[in-house]
């Protein structure tokens, strides 16, 4: 176009190219057909004759304010970041105050019905970024394992708490799941098999170690060892070893609750 500026016009054409982006979807949740609002817009940027542009194009009065309505939108909504659906929030706002003209397709669409659409796509994009999946995975399964011993040794938290970081959810979405009344008799499903594993696992390990402990006491030489405490050393070892894998079996459980409660969090409770 050679235009030596940028004004909401090409930030509202920018956001109609990308068919699949938020801004879009906010335009045809309310009615507005992408390719006749493409269409449309195009009739807004007039090509000038060819010539040499400057090394930074500057925006014009008009497009800082998207900018920055954008920003006021996407803090209002408590948003972390600013995304092509704030962008679009700022536009409408730009239109509707006369300073985008030409943009009839957005005459329909009103800031109210789209700010809860945005905090729909908002939802989803969180939901996204934090799922989970409800298949046994070695790798999900040890690193649910090692938070859960993090929190035991070094974090002061309730046991639905620890449940939920282990799965690697911050702090927000712990929160909203912990909160819901419905997941409440899930959520002691789960406490109670952690309770017995964390239990479970703690013998075991005393045990192990006691064993290991009892071998380093002896002074005699190893054969005389194995040949006069083979019973009480084997079986101490033997008793840990098999305590510790039921506490790993245990722990299998609670991971599979665990992502049953995240799968359940958007459910509806029966009445």
């Amino acid at each position: 176009m050679f235009h030596d500026y940028i004004g909401p016009e090409h930030i509202y054409v920018a956001l109609l190219e990308d068919a699949d982006s938020g801004a879009v979807e906010v335009l045809e949740a309310q009615g507005v057909d992408r390719e006749a609002a493409l269409a449309e817009a195009a009739g807004l940027l007039t090509p000038e004759p060819e010539h040499e542009l400057p090394g930074q194009l500057k925006f014009t009065a008009q497009a800082k304010r998207v900018l920055e309505l954008s920003m006021e939108e996407a803090r209002t909504l408590n948003s972390t970041y600013v995304g092509t659906e704030h962008l679009m929030l700022g536009v409408l706002r730009v239109h509707k105050a006369g300073e985008l003209q030409g943009a009839d397709c957005l005459e329909a669409v009103t800031l109210e019905r789209a700010r809860p659409l945005v905090l729909e796509r908002m939802a989803r994009a969180s939901d996204a970024a934090y799922a989970f999946d409800a298949q046994f995975r070695p790798a999900s399964y040890v690193l649910f394992c090692l938070r859960l011993r993090w929190t035991l040794l070094f974090m002061n938290q309730t046991y639905e708490e620890r449940i939920l970081f282990a799965l690697g959810l911050p702090e927000k979405p712990r929160r909203t799941i912990f909160d819901k009344e419905s997941l409440r008799p899930a959520f002691a499903a789960a406490v109670k098999v952690m309770r017995i594993a964390d239990w479970v696992q703690f013998l075991g390990l005393l045990l192990i170690a006691s064993a290991y402990g009892w071998t380093l006491r002896q002074k005699t030489p190893l054969s005389e060892l194995l040949s006069a405490n083979v019973g009480l050393t084997t079986g101490l070892l033997a008793t840990g070893l098999a305590l510790f894998g039921g506490s790993l079996l245990l722990l299998r459980d609670l991971h599979a609750k665990a992502l049953a409660i995240w799968a359940a969090r958007d459910a509806v409770p029966p009445t």
